[in-house]
């Protein structure tokens, strides 16, 4: 986000281990104006914040409150597995890919499992940037890419111009 000279106001961020989270505090306040907050508790890393972004290794939701979404936050969902099927149902979803996304046991697929259906997907990325689809500030929406291949190669376009 830096990198794409993205103007940000604040950076509020939480990881269980404390330790890890001002590491990373403090390597973001070498490049940028906005002082970045180690939050003590999740939650605090969502309150008021327009744009979360997961990015966890868990294995299965440790996420479980909608109240969480209460102020219609966009939700870069990159880890696939933090959101309980509650949290899910209580926003807009979209992916790059419905039936790949669906599997896994990532977010997604246990919110079928409850639902019985998919009609909690609201759309794919594609529908979005094609307009096929309006945007709905309204509530809040989560983002799922599973494999989503153009990601890959801009993480791989940022390393390869940096460390050539």
């Amino acid at each position: 986000m830096r990198d794409l000279d993205w103007e940000i106001d604040a950076f509020r961020l939480f990881d269980l281990d404390p330790a890890a989270a001002g590491r990373f505090a403090a390597a973001l306040a070498k490049d940028t104006e906005a002082e970045p907050v180690v939050a003590d508790k999740v939650e605090e890393a969502f309150t008021d914040c327009d744009l979360v972004v997961l990015t966890t290794v868990a294995g299965e939701p440790h996420l479980h409150d909608p109240q969480l979404l209460a102020h219609n936050p966009v939700v870069l969902h990159l880890s696939l597995r933090d959101l309980a099927p509650e949290m899910i149902l209580a926003a807009r979803n979209f992916t790059d890919d419905v039936d790949h996304a669906v599997r896994e046991r990532t977010s997604l697929h246990p919110t079928e499992e409850r639902t019985g259906n998919r009609d909690f997907i609201d759309g794919t990325l594609a529908d979005l940037l094609c307009e096929r689809l309006r945007w709905d500030h309204g509530r809040p929406a989560i983002f799922s890419p599973f494999g989503l291949g153009v990601l890959d190669l801009a993480v791989g376009k940022w390393v390869h111009d940096r460390f050539p």
